[in-house]
């Protein structure tokens, strides 16, 4: 994360930045083998299951920005705000289970 500007008055500063996210995932079709689901209850047996592979891209540039009052020496009252990027609801999921 990158820092762009960070401003003080008295017992008083502000802080602002900017970051890029970015990743990439491509998954070719494989077949999940059959499992056991353990619990502190019982023991369950889930059948094997086809994922059908895919790919997605994601890319945002995302802000945050922040806030510090020194009420005295020991006493410090912070506030911030941060966005983390998602994908919207109208991309596809990558994996389809079948």
């Amino acid at each position: 994360m990158r820092t762009i500007s960070r401003w003080g008055l008295g017992g008083f500063e502000l802080t602002g930045g900017m970051r890029y996210e970015s990743f990439a995932l491509t998954l070719d079709n494989f077949t999940r083998p059959d499992v056991v689901q353990l619990t502190a209850i019982r023991a369950a047996a889930l059948p094997a299951v086809n994922v059908t592979g895919g790919g997605f891209d994601y890319d945002a540039v995302v802000f945050n920005q922040g806030g510090v009052y020194h009420l005295t020496r020991v006493i410090i009252v912070f506030a911030g705000f941060s966005q983390g990027g998602r994908p919207s609801a109208s991309v596809p999921m990558a994996l389809e289970l079948k």
